[in-house]
């Protein structure tokens, strides 16, 4: 029998001890409560409603028996409790509970039963993690809307290229943007992550590749050669501590081993690398087989390559034809054993429950707090006087000579940084906290780079002194997002860099959130893949003169936020190991109970569901067959009311609904749907 993951209850049981603040409790359920008039036994509550994350609400399945009489009394107890989530900590605080309806199966229930059940719930604030609130959530849950105004992402492919040797992706942002370097004869590309360098003179173009030496004359094209010989102007560079990578690889020397070579482009593009021809191996169910020489998520069914990218999915015919969109991912894919090693791509296949705890956590508020002395340190750079162009579809203008998120509205300038709001009279401040911002920031279309805004709210104003302002926002604004079935990473929009030259030709050059490509090499090897979730991570490098020189670094920007933090998600041992073991060590498989949204009670036994009604437990075919009819629609054995002959007849969602609720309640989740399975 699967061992459940026991999950502390939402609302804190009477009589059971308050938690301290930072404190868990210690539950197993079923838990019961002794009182002078009976005992009440309550089993895992249903979280079926939590509003804006704010309010929770749900049905906890009790019994209470009375001591008098020994009569068991099987109902609900619908309760409501405020909520503030500690995203970091991964915890939940609740106050302020309450109940607001008892129901019971049986009719004629003394008040004394009734007054017993109502002590299943207390007003004393606890912590619970927040893990175990989503694994008792109603399988029909729906999140909040992650944004007020949903944008039109884009679920067309990049430009994808599978190769089955050793090769890099060296990816320039459009046409290379050419900055010269003071005293020498070349010009650096500035818009790549790559050291590559054009030599005019000789009509050349110069790579530095693990550590070697490749040149070419045509720029996009393959066949780069390894050399030994370097014009003199490289040896200006290595003289200094300005290029300290190009100073490590001089004098060029040719290597033992030939490093890979690399495709050029000039747009987004992911690089599928197979080592050798495609190996497949059977996963899951109906014929689905993966590659397993390679580290990307490709698949094949039915005679089609499937590959995941940015939470995106798409097809084709053969590995080099083009790719489309994938409509609707084939049934078989919701088949990948959850410890499978590729059991990550669940989260990005609908109808999981892995990708409903993914959009569950893209919806997840967090708060960001800061003060006026934040706000009077700001200073917002522009590359010359500032330009504002118009954002389509609003009144509002945006900065474009500047790498900050500068906006303009009625005179007065609006800057998102570090997930919070500022505000000034002029275009560089001074900035203030901006407690509210106007409504059209809130129609920027997914198109416009700045869309990740539209994700940071006001939400408050702390009254204490210095005065502190309050944002709340989601990991929409670090490039994750709902599409109602899934998560998706990046908008799939590509957003043209801004360049600018100024009076003597020196390029100024940032770039905008990006969906594909990159995939922060630094100047190591090009093989460690962070494609998934490379999406909203922008390099924001301002190229002035002969250097490049990063702009800004902030622990909120998503401009500079590692990719690779995405691909692990949140440190899970923020919860610290004690707490964990106590979570864990709750491990339990007594209470397979269940509470619909009407609040009739079920339990789990034996592989099949029964129902209490007011004549006791009976399993589900039990209640059809005597009172709903067969699937055939003739008469059950017993001659009753149409509507309770409609109440008692199975039906196939439900059953699957509480048998997913079962399930999810076997595990301990992290960020992104990532699992862990008890049994």
């Amino acid at each position: 029998m699967i061992r459940q993951l026991v999950l502390t209850t939402l609302f804190i049981l009477s009589g059971s001890g308050a938690a301290l603040a930072g404190d868990f409790q210690d539950l197993e359920y079923p838990k019961t409560i002794e009182r002078d008039e009976g005992s009440l036994q309550i089993h895992h509550p249903v979280i079926d409603a939590w509003d804006d994350y704010r309010e929770v609400e749900g049905w906890i399945p009790v019994e209470v028996t009375l001591r008098e009489s020994g009569s068991v009394y099987v109902g609900a107890v619908r309760a409501r409790a405020s909520t503030s989530i500690d995203l970091a900590k991964r915890v939940v605080t609740l106050s302020e509970q309450r109940v607001t309806e008892v129901v019971f199966s049986q009719t004629d229930v003394p008040q004394a039963a009734r007054d017993l059940a109502l002590d299943a719930v207390s007003s004393e604030p606890h912590v619970v993690v927040l893990d175990a609130m989503l694994g008792v959530l109603a399988d029909d849950f729906k999140p909040p809307a992650q944004s007020r105004n949903p944008g039109l992402l884009n679920d067309q492919p990049p430009r994808i290229v599978v190769t089955t040797q050793p090769t890099q992706l060296l990816l320039i942002d459009g046409q290379p943007v050419l900055a010269p370097i003071s005293g020498t004869g070349l010009n650096f590309v500035v818009n790549t992550d790559w050291p590559l360098f054009q030599h005019p003179e000789s009509g050349n173009w110069y790579a530095l590749n693990e550590g070697a030496w490749q040149t070419q004359s045509l720029l996009a094209t393959g066949g780069w050669n390894t050399t030994d010989q370097l014009p003199d102007d490289f040896r200006q560079l290595s003289l200094g501590d300005a290029w300290k990578t190009i100073r490590d690889a001089y004098p060029p020397r040719l290597p033992e081993h030939e490093p890979a070579p690399f495709v050029v482009s000039l747009e987004p593009t992911e690089l599928i690398v197979v080592d050798g021809d495609p190996k497949l191996s059977a996963i899951g169910e109906g014929g689905l087989e993966y590659v397993t020489n390679t580290s990307a998520d490709l698949f094949r069914l039915n005679g089609r390559w499937y590959l995941l990218l940015a939470g995106r999915w798409f097809d084709s015919d053969a590995l080099d034809h083009a790719w489309r969109s994938v409509e609707k991912l084939p049934s078989a894919f919701s088949s990948i054993p959850e410890t499978h090693a590729r059991a990550r791509v669940r989260a990005y296949v609908p109808g999981t429950i892995e990708s409903m705890v993914a959009m569950m956590e893209a919806t997840l508020p967090q708060q960001r707090v800061v003060s006026e002395e934040d706000a009077a340190r700001l200073n917002v750079l522009y590359a010359g006087t500032p330009q504002f162009e118009p954002i389509e579809g609003t009144n509002l203008e945006r900065a474009l000579n500047s790498p900050g998120y500068v906006f303009r509205h009625n005179n007065y300038y609006y800057l998102c940084h570090d997930a919070a709001w500022f505000m000034a009279r002029e275009p560089d401040g001074p900035w203030s906290p901006a407690y509210r911002v106007p409504e059209a920031i809130y129609d920027i279309p997914a198109t416009d780079p700045a869309y990740f805004v539209t994700f940071v709210t006001p939400v408050a104003q702390e009254q204490a002194k210095p005065k502190k302002a309050v944002f709340q926002y989601n990991s929409g604004y670090l490039g994750a997002f709902t599409t109602g079935v899934t998560v998706v990473h990046g908008t799939g929009w590509y957003y043209a860099p801004w360049i600018w030259y100024d009076p003597i030709g020196r390029p100024v050059y940032w770039s905008h959130p990006f969906t594909y490509g990159w995939h922060m090499r630094g100047y190591g090897t090009y093989s460690d893949r962070f494609y998934h979730y490379g999406a909203h991570w922008s390099r924001q490098t301002i190229a002035i003169d002969n250097t490049p020189v990063g702009f800004g670094n902030s622990a909120y920007d998503p401009a500079f936020q590692d990719p690779r933090l995405a691909r692990r998600g949140y440190d899970y041992s923020t919860i610290d190991e004690n707490r964990n073991a106590e979570y864990v060590r709750t491990l339990n498989a007594d209470d397979d109970y269940y509470a619909d949204s009407q609040g009739n009670v079920y339990r789990h036994d034996d592989g099949q569901w029964s129902q209490h009604t007011g004549n006791g437990w009976s399993t589900m075919a039990e209640l059809e067959r005597q009172y709903g009819g067969s699937r055939y629609g003739t008469v059950g054995e017993v001659e009753a009311p149409q509507q309770q002959r409609q109440a008692y007849k199975q039906n196939p969602e439900d059953i699957e609904r509480m048998k997913r609720y079962h399930e999810r309640r076997a595990r301990s989740y992290n960020i992104h749907g990532y699992v862990t399975v008890y049994r």
